[in-house]
């Protein structure tokens, strides 16, 4: 018990009792290139510094082709010393043991190590091939890298679990988990945490969850994995974290994640998922045959600032139910599938580009919906070509600040061409069949207010634009520019404004419909444009567009000085459900365009009607009417009010 103790054996050692080293160290070897089985149920191996279990031979053979372990294999009861060895060069090394208390030293081809309770703390690993770690307490597998940043299966699978948590304390700076194959598909990559598990065979060298092992779910207390300077990569699979329990405390941080596919016609759909009750955090996500998603139960999920999500083939989805999703200069991109961002409390997006297309008639939506806020910050640029921009908000509010730029492409199939993303030029309709597809940008506040800061940019390219605060109130800031073009007749190429409890348009902002209408409306409060405004109704190609309407149901209408209306095919409504006033040097425009269209300019208020000096309305083809139902119509000096015959002979009165 005080010196060194070796046991050798030709093959197999029982132990139901005690073999110890207490100052020494203990070594346990096979003869005659014999595999060495250690059945240890109810035993104890103990020595003071070093355990060594060891087949003399440097290959037994595989247990692939044997059906048996061709190495080491360990069943049963306690292992206990400073430094833990399992030493079979070119063999696999099974262990499902009740304890391993040490640093774990592992050297073969394959490994299956098991501890039922108590942590499993890796020292070093030196294995070519699949390794599957498990730990009733925490894991750590920081002796992954103790000969380097890099550790490769060679092309196999990786499973870690642990009942606790799975950590990598001293990783170098670029560790990184490399399953990818260059001849073939890539191991799968699983982490588990706080998940109960079993191990059915530890001889497998290509495990099989279900068969080999098994995760039966969350234990009590679930855990975490705590992996933010380690790196995943494999090609053609899946690599799937989980983080279970039911506390915020039961988190994820891991670092870059990469999934290459050998081509995304295949679309093999080999995706990348993280889930946790509580924090997730991203590093660099790249995954070129299938989707990423991130979902947290509780808590927020989040990137390092400088990284991004780049998805080919497939979708980004980060969600979390009831908490926050929180990006800060952040690139996200998603070719063939949407990006859904979705967040039971905030979404908090800044400095950050979120891209979506679609290929093969699949993606190219952007999706934000909170159940409070979105918070947009400055910045930022959405673009989802083929397909929608909406944020969402159904308890909160949305607020964009400064220099945000959405743009939405239709995709469009033009009769025998093919798709073609539409560029802002209206397709040619007189050879069918035109079938678009998104190209409109939607932010509805269903219990909040909407509110867009400076020279925030909406260009909506074969859709229409949609700012609604369906029960607060709507501003749009000053030097916004919003655009919505028709890609086919009769649809698309409207700008819809609305704030239940009003609604306000920045000085120097431009609104331009092309084959569609422009529509500002409040049921309960006013309407009021800033100096400087344009808005532009344009019908093409004879469709129903080309009409401005302002409505206020109960407030007033406050037209800014400088302000330039254009209805252009259709007609310029103003109706107030109080008083209208027109600021100085105000411009007011209908004229038709065709004999269908009459450019009507018609202001009706409830109560008055007041216009400053300067103002001028006409129509071209049209009537102009002012109604004041209850008030006065009051003109100040300077005013010009007027109707034009068109070029098809038509004038209004």
């Amino acid at each position: 018990q005080l010196g060194n103790l070796n046991a050798i054996t030709a093959n197999l050692i029982n132990n139901a009792g005690l073999l110890q080293a207490l100052q020494g160290n203990l070594s346990v070897l096979s003869s005659n290139s014999a595999a060495l089985n250690v059945q240890n149920v109810l035993g104890s191996i103990t020595a003071g510094d070093q355990l060594l279990l060891s087949t003399l031979s440097t290959v037994l053979g595989d247990a692939t082709t044997s059906g048996t372990p061709a190495g080491i294999s360990v069943f049963g009861g306690a292992l206990s010393a400073r430094n833990i060895i399992f030493d079979s060069p070119g063999n696999h090394i099974g262990v499902v043991a009740d304890k391993l208390d040490g640093s774990i030293h592992v050297a073969g081809k394959s490994a299956n190590l098991s501890a039922g309770s108590g942590d499993l703390i890796l020292g070093s690993v030196a294995l070519s091939g699949d390794p599957v770690f498990s730990s009733g307490g925490n894991l750590d597998i920081s002796g992954l890298f103790a000969s380097g940043a890099h550790f490769s299966t060679g092309g196999g699978d990786f499973i870690a679990l642990a009942g606790g948590d799975i950590v990598a304390p001293t990783a170098p700076v670029g560790a990184l988990i490399d399953a990818t194959n260059i001849a073939g598909s890539g191991g799968e990559i699983l982490l588990a945490a706080g998940v109960n598990f079993s191990v059915s065979n530890p001889g497998c060298t290509v495990c099989v969850p279900g068969v080999d092992y098994t995760v039966l779910g969350s234990n009590s207390t679930g855990g975490s994995i705590l992996l933010s300077g380690v790196s995943l990569c494999t090609n053609d699979n899946a690599i799937t974290l989980t983080a279970a329990g039911s506390s915020r405390q039961n988190s994820i941080a891991i670092g870059d994640i990469c999934n290459c596919s050998s081509g995304i016609a295949d679309r093999t759909r080999n995706d990348i998922f993280a889930f946790a009750p509580g924090d997730i955090t991203f590093g660099n996500v790249l995954n070129t045959g299938g989707s990423i998603t991130g979902i947290s139960l509780l808590g927020t999920v989040s990137a390092v600032a400088g990284s991004g999500f780049q998805s080919f083939g497939g979708s980004v989805n980060l969600s979390s139910l009831a908490g926050d999703v929180e990006l800060n200069q952040i690139g996200l991109s998603a070719v063939g599938g949407n990006v859904e961002l979705f967040a039971g409390n905030d979404i908090g997006i800044s400095a950050s580009t979120v891209q979506s297309f679609r290929l093969d008639q699949v993606g190219g939506n952007i999706n934000l919906t909170a159940g409070n806020n979105v918070n947009v910050g400055t910045t930022n640029s959405f673009t989802a070509v083929g397909g929608d921009v909406n944020l969402l908000s159904f308890g909160g509010s949305i607020t964009t600040l400064n220099a945000n730029t959405f743009l939405a492409c239709a995709d469009c199939f033009v009769g025998q061409n093919g798709f073609d993303h539409y560029d802002g030029v209206q397709i040619d309709l007189i050879q069918p069949p035109v079938i678009c597809t998104g190209g409109s940008i939607t932010l509805a506040a269903l219990s909040g207010s909407v509110e867009t800061g400076t020279a925030n940019v909406f260009n909506a390219k074969g859709g229409n634009v949609n700012l609604n605060a369906s029960s607060g109130t709507l501003a749009v800031g000053p030097n916004n520019v919003i655009n919505a073009f028709a890609a086919q007749k009769d649809s698309g190429g409207s700008v819809f404004l609305n704030g239940f409890d009003g609604l306000s348009v920045g000085g120097g902002t431009s609104v331009n419909a092309t084959g569609g209408n422009v529509s500002l409306t409040s049921a309960a409060g006013d309407v009021a444009s800033a100096s400087n405004v344009t808005l532009n109704a344009f019908d093409t190609s004879g469709s129903a567009g080309g009409a401005v309407f302002f409505t206020s149901g109960k407030g007033d209408i406050i037209v800014g000085e400088f302000n330039e209306f254009n209805a252009s095919g259709g007609d310029l409504v103003l109706s107030a459900g109080n008083d209208i006033k027109i600021g100085s040097s105000a411009f007011l425009n209908g004229f038709a365009d065709s004999a269908e269209n009459d450019g009507n300019v018609a202001l009706t208020a409830e109560n008055s009607i007041n216009l400053a000096d300067g103002v001028k309305i006409a129509s071209r083809g049209g009537n102009v009417d002012l109604t004041a139902v209850s008030g006065m119509i009051v003109s100040a000096a300077g005013n010009h009010i007027c109707t034009f015959q068109d070029g098809l002979g038509k004038k209004g009165t």
